[in-house]
């Protein structure tokens, strides 16, 4: 005889229902899944009845097969929506590192055009100029940092695993 997990697995049943079916109490059943007692001989004969139905009955039922289909068609429709908000979070996310990237590529060649006009002390007002434009260089890129664009280069990459998983399973689901 089967593991009583194990039937349990097969025939989906509480322990109260199987005492009720098998004509046992509770405690009896309990017992016998914890192999410290025995079942009757007529508990045992319904019980091997039971499995041996289940176990041959190659197709669900009806309602179980429209039960599964409508799981199938909700669980893809999910799925597909799951999928657009995906995508939709990737497109934002690489327009952000766009942004991002012409932000730091602006603010670095800031920082050399002060350093150029920093070398030149053509005069006060071309030092002061240099100076402030570091300054605001200098925040941009602290303020835009090389992190927060590889954080976003990660995420971006992990939207996209997310989106071609999403994607297998829909087609899975399709066959």
């Amino acid at each position: 005889m089967r593991k009583p997990s194990t039937i349990k697995h097969i025939l989906g049943l509480s322990q109260d229902e199987m005492a009720m079916l098998l004509g046992i109490t509770p405690s009896q059943w309990s017992m016998f899944k914890s192999d410290k007692r025995d079942i009757p001989l007529a508990a045992k004969e319904q019980l091997a009845f039971l499995l041996q139905s289940i176990q041959k009955k190659e197709v669900l039922s009806e309602e179980g097969q429209q039960l599964r289909n409508a799981e199938r068609d909700k669980t893809k429709e999910k799925l597909r929506q799951e999928l657009q908000k995906v995508k939709i979070k990737s497109t934002r996310l690489e327009k952000q590192i766009s942004v991002l990237e012409n932000l730091r590529t602006e603010s670095l060649a800031a920082l050399e055009v002060s350093v150029v006009l920093a070398v030149q002390k053509a005069n006060q007002r071309t030092v002061v100029l240099a100076e402030s434009i570091r300054l605001r260089a200098l925040n941009n890129l602290k303020k835009h940092s090389l992190f927060k664009l590889a954080d976003m280069q990660i995420k971006k990459e992990s939207f996209e695993l997310l989106r071609s998983k999403i994607e297998e399973k829909i087609k899975q689901m399709e066959q």
